[in-house]
């Protein structure tokens, strides 16, 4: 077996620059620079040592670690992805753990080409079912596609990249990313997708608010509170922090819904982000979640828990049973005999109406576990792992009975919120245009339903949309022309649907100055329907915004390409290494290059031209 490695671009490929790693930055941790109003969980603990210590036992206190060499399982090991022709390496190297892609080629896909490598550094997950590795590029942090399952004891592919076009190194974490594991990210004011992370695993304050007008509040007054005593400081009402269990019950359920509520579709309000939820308040307040599948379909659903709960029996016809009616978030494993708890749990309402199975057959059968037949464990779209089922039911065959579910295949799972019928309104429309242009989702009924202009006002709302309406609008009107494109339609009706787009992508930037996530879909739109336009000029603006806020290899291809046609080649060839160094199987990116050196290297340019050729070939199955 031969091992290269495209070493045409300055003698090493796509390798990372060692210097380049701020390591520094993170050293304070538990907690370093914090925003205004939190104090970090080592100041709580100073107070409340033995809450802190039972916390110390739980998984949400493991939820992001930095990388540890003394963590055998993640020293070494190598996957074969069959699917995508690529091997994944974990390698020490040095005083680093790195992950190494490669991509295999020839007839018998027996040449391997190095085409990225990085180094890990953070671990994701408490380990219970699994840990996931985040990479460093400089200032990105990025998903690997490698991941450890406690079931196999072993590495395997993440979920979601076990497939032929899974995406290798591209995916760029956030702060959004990073919300359910991480204790407390911020995002760079200048690029979202470079996150500052002020504390690592889960604390105090995610599930008791910020903190520093509690700690105030007793070091003002001479005193402090020792695991929950209250001394010589005013009375709890006063303490200006957060005991979930006195909440409502939604605000309550709002401060595990932060993390344990998601969905493929999420809308959020007006000018907030996930970061901007606190505990007290209604989480539908920050974003509203809705699912492209009907709602009893919850089978192989790792993050179902809400959907499921909200639909038992138990639930619906209590008004307190909730998630702290089971669980103790201080204590992951209180329980020396956990059938026994959690049956005398379930008797706390149904002393009266028990189990209509004979006790003698449910010891034969089960155990006398309520929990092995009400909420049975199911499968998951997470490799390896499985998960309890919080659809508190009677079950034949692991179905479910005698409940009803609406099988609209699109819905909004929050139901009971304080928003106004206005802003449920809103979100809903919202919701749909992004299931369709994400997920596809009735995409052809939705956008022949955007043929007239008032539809369109009506998502206006008389033309005071904000950016995310605009940004929306455009997407919607570039998808249409898309559509279209392969139909008999005339070539002026796209143009003007083209034209549309791009205007309702000028409003959008003009609204929203800050790079999130509506103006960077908008800006795209710009820059490249610029350069389809021919108006290379114009879309050199936008598309170097995009290679200044995100790291994807085809934004830095699509620059090189406008500044080509500026005669600028000097800097369109840097533009294509960078596009090389960021994917090393970014095809486009190689063949440009073989282009470029045609004349002033043949070699280089040979060279290129084979990679190229050799990335973009279909691997045969053997």
């Amino acid at each position: 077996m031969s091992e290269t490695k495209p070493d045409f671009l300055d003698g090493n490929g796509s390798t990372v620059d060692e210097n380049s790693h701020p390591s520094g930055e993170l050293s304070e941790f538990p907690h370093a620079n914090l925003p205004d109003g939190y104090v970090g969980t080592t100041v709580c603990a100073s107070c409340h040592p033995q809450r802190h210590e039972s916390y110390l036992g739980t998984h949400h206190s493991r939820s992001l670690s930095q990388i540890d060499q003394a963590m055998e399982h993640t020293l070494d090991g190598v996957i074969e992805h069959r699917a995508s022709w690529r091997r994944y390496e974990v390698v020490k190297k040095g005083d680093e753990i790195v992950h190494r892609e490669s991509k295999r080629f020839g007839d018998g896909q027996d040449q391997l080409v190095k085409v990225n490598e990085f180094p890990v550094e953070y671990v994701m997950g408490s380990g219970a079912f699994a840990q996931g590795y985040l990479l460093r590029d400089g200032e990105y942090l990025l998903q690997s596609p490698v991941t450890w399952y406690a079931k196999l004891d072993d590495i395997g592919m993440a979920p979601g990249y076990d497939e032929a076009s899974q995406r290798g190194f591209s995916r760029m974490i956030d702060d959004e990313c990073l919300f359910c594991h991480a204790g407390l990210a911020t995002a760079n004011n200048d690029n979202p997708h470079q996150p500052e992370i002020h504390e690592l695993a889960i604390g105090c304050e995610r599930c008791h608010g910020p903190g520093q007008e509690h700690v105030a509040i007793y070091q003002s007054a001479g005193g402090q509170a020792v695991d929950g005593s209250l001394m010589s400081a005013g009375s709890v009402k006063n303490s200006k922090i957060v005991n979930p269990t006195t909440l409502g019950r939604v605000q309550l359920e709002s401060v595990c819904a932060q993390c344990h509520l998601q969905a493929k579709t999420v809308v959020q309000a007006p000018g907030k982000t996930i970061w901007d939820f606190r505990p007290g308040e209604d989480l539908a307040k920050t974003q509203l979640y809705y699912k492209t599948e009907p709602a009893g379909d919850f089978d192989k659903v790792f993050v179902g828990h809400f959907d499921q709960m909200w639909k038992s029996p138990c639930y619906v016809q209590s008004e307190t049973l909730t998630c702290v009616t089971c669980h103790d978030s201080h204590r992951d494993s209180p329980i020396d005999d956990p059938v026994a708890y959690r049956r005398d749990q379930c008797n706390q309402c149904h002393q009266d109406h028990g189990c209509s199975v004979e006790v003698a057959t449910r010891q034969t059968e089960n155990q006398n576990n309520c929990v092995s037949c009400h909420m049975p464990t199911l499968g998951s779209e997470v490799p390896h792992t499985s998960t309890t089922s919080h659809l508190i039911a009677v079950y034949e065959d692991r179905v479910p009975q005698r409940i009803e579910f609406d099988e609209a295949p699109f819905r909004r799972i929050q139901t009971q919120t304080t928003l106004k019928q206005a802003e449920l309104a809103r979100s809903d429309r919202l919701a749909r245009i992004y299931a369709a242009i994400d997920h596809k989702l009735e995409s052809d009924d939705l956008l022949d339903r955007w043929n007239e202009p008032e539809a369109i006002e009506s998502l206006i709302d008389g033309g005071e949309g904000d950016a995310e309406v605009y940004s929306l609008l455009a997407r919607l009107e570039h998808l249409r022309a898309d559509r279209l494109a392969s139909t008999n339609v005339a070539s002026q009706t796209i143009q003007e649907l083209q034209e549309r787009s791009l205007q309702f992508a000028s409003k959008a930037i003009e609204l929203e100055k800050r790079p999130v996530r509506s103006r960077e879909a908008a800006v795209e739109l710009l820059g490249t329907g610029l350069m389809e336009a021919g108006q290379a000029p114009a879309a050199v603006r936008f598309l170097g915004e995009l290679t200044q806020v995100r790291r994807v290899a085809s934004d830095h291809y699509n620059l090189a390409l406008a500044l080509a046609r500026l005669g600028r080649v000097a800097d369109a060839e840097k533009l294509f290494r960078e596009a090389i160094r960021v994917d090393g199987s970014y095809a486009p990116a190689y063949r440009s290059l073989s282009v470029l050196y045609r004349s002033v290297d043949p070699v280089v340019s040979k060279r290129a031209a084979e990679m190229a050729e050799r990335l973009m070939a279909m691997p045969s199955e053997n």
